[in-house]
């Protein structure tokens, strides 16, 4: 792992790192029960890494996003899927913040509750208004941690009578509906590539009634916290930090690999070839300028908001630039020690393959993928061009 000084070094990345040996002994019993082990989910909640983003006024951590970032890279060194589903549940924690105080609280009394769910799909559900709030149905998939939710999410149109409601700027409203566990269906959809104990199942609602005060609109700034960690979706972030987790999982692996194996026709070893020698170099130079890259964007931009209370267009495409680029700086280094690695890298036994199933699963997500890099320099030439960005804000 990168190394940090310990004097810096917060309660909860400590927590984190207490978790490895754990985490690590479970690798296997994840990829093939395809979830998580229950103590390993309930030591996220012990830990307070569940509700690191949660506001302090609702007894969450409130944390800033460097160490958001440090927390969710420690736990996907040790495992990705773990990882992910900590960076998901923690994100959709986040979410309280646009709940009323009173709602949010019920949502948080049981100590180990678990929010998960889609803020993708805006129209996987549908929400007719009916007095009180809404009867939605509706199917979502990637509810990543779903075995273990107590609440679920869904993003909704909103419907009048039968027709959409309109939204800021007309187009159709959508607003992101909190369910009971109960009153879910949980779908058993997730066999893929990589990240198999992630759990991102479907699930799907039927004629559910939702009170308006369980219901939200994603984007902005929340009425009830005025905190600069809910100025902005900050728990995007967590896209970053968990692939560059991943990545620098991987060039581990490759090293410990690289102590013993040898060519098979000439019974050197594979440390002394200068291709793998550059290859090395390659990873670990991307690897650490991404996350020198990541960190430093997100301390500018934690600056300004905590300064001014505001966060400007050219800012928040920059944050997401950010994001991308260090994940695609990750992938590209695991890429590169997957190479490496020849033929024992195919191999179950040797780390190197589900390090690579797990960054190309995750590479699939719409906020990395490579259209991203459209509403980033879209943004960004609106700006330099001094008309304000349209759409939704990009973090």
């Amino acid at each position: 792992m990168t190394a940090t000084s310990e004097i810096a070094v917060h309660p909860l990345v400590k927590a984190a790192r207490a978790l490895l040996p754990s985490i690590r002994a479970s690798v296997e019993r994840i990829e093939q029960e395809r979830r998580l082990p229950d103590e390993l989910v309930r030591a996220l909640s012990e830990s307070g890494v569940v509700r690191m983003l949660v506001p302090r006024s609702l007894g969450g951590g409130e944390i800033d996003p460097i160490t958001q970032m440090e927390v969710l890279e420690v736990l996907s060194y040790a495992d990705a899927s773990l990882g992910w589903v900590a960076s998901i549940a923690s994100g959709t924690a986040w979410a309280t913040s646009f709940l009323r105080p009173d709602v949010a609280a019920e949502l948080l009394r049981d100590p180990y509750a678990i929010m998960v769910g889609s803020f993708g799909s805006p129209f996987g559900g549908r929400a007719l208004a009916v007095d009180g709030g809404f009867r939605v149905t509706g199917r979502w998939p990637f509810a990543s941690g779903s075995p273990h939710a107590t609440w679920l999410v869904g993003h909704s149109a909103v419907i009048d009578g039968d027709q959409p409601r309109p939204g800021p700027g007309g187009a159709p409203l959508t607003q992101v509906m909190v369910f009971p566990r109960s009153e879910c269906t949980v779908v058993d959809t997730w066999s893929s590539t990589g990240l198999a104990g992630s759990g991102s199942h479907d699930f799907t609602v039927e004629d559910v009634f939702v009170p308006e005060e369980r219901s939200f609109f994603l984007y902005g700034a929340p009425d009830y916290q005025t905190g600069p960690l809910y100025k902005a979706r900050f728990f995007l972030l967590a896209h970053g930090a968990h692939a560059l987790g991943i990545a620098r999982a991987a060039i581990d692996a490759f090293l410990e690999l690289a102590t013993d194996k040898r060519e098979a026709r000439t019974g050197a070893p594979i440390r002394d070839r200068a291709q793998i020698q550059a290859a090395v170099a390659q990873a670990e130079s991307l690897v650490r300028s991404g996350r020198a890259y990541l960190w430093e964007t997100t301390r500018q931009v934690w600056d300004e908001v905590c300064s001014t209370g505001e966060i400007t267009p050219e800012n928040r495409a920059l944050t997401r630039l950010a994001i991308s680029a260090s994940f695609d700086s990750s992938m590209r280094a695991i890429d590169l020690m997957y190479t490496a690695g020849g033929g024992a890298s195919v191999y179950k036994r040797n780390a190197l393959e589900r390090h690579f199933r797990d960054i190309h699963t995750v590479s699939q997500h719409a906020i990395v993928a490579p259209s991203s890099y459209e509403l980033i320099g879209q943004s960004l030439l609106s700006v330099s061009a001094g008309i304000e960005p349209t759409g939704r804000p990009l973090i």
